[in-house]
């Protein structure tokens, strides 16, 4: 059952999907299970995710990662309405899910991402000696 061709080189697959309006609110997720190598996913023409892995599927979060960027102030906003604005700015690039590296943002947050809809994930980091 060898082929009588092999391929190598980059190849680009294409599929252009729909997502429908009452799917608002909820995470999206995109599942690659043999990927060889490295895949990219890119909504509206915006590269959202990108993952290198040979052994195991490619799972793309349509999300945002947070990295604690608040330049005006040096720290997070405590009010609700900030977190909201910041949520359906989000919202309007078609993204449902935000990622929190080695952070984890105040309870304002948190309650207006059930406002919103949007998926936090806040992730702790590891430190070892």
């Amino acid at each position: 059952m060898t082929p009588e061709y092999r391929y190598v080189g980059v190849a680009w697959y294409r599929k252009e999907i729909e997502i429908p309006r009452d799917w608002d609110n909820k995470a999206l997720v995109v599942f690659l299970e043999r990927v060889l190598w490295e895949s990219r996913v890119f909504v509206d023409g915006k590269e959202l995710s990108v993952q290198d892995a040979l052994g195991t599927p490619h799972i793309h979060k349509i999300g945002n990662l947070d990295c604690v960027h608040f330049p005006l102030t040096g720290y997070p906003s405590a009010n609700v309405e900030d977190w909201e604005k910041i949520f359906k700015t989000h919202k309007d690039y078609g993204l449902n899910h935000v990622r929190y590296h080695s952070w984890c943002p105040p309870e304002a947050a948190f309650k207006s991402a059930n406002r919103v809809g949007i998926y936090l994930q806040a992730e702790a980091s590891v430190w070892i000696d």
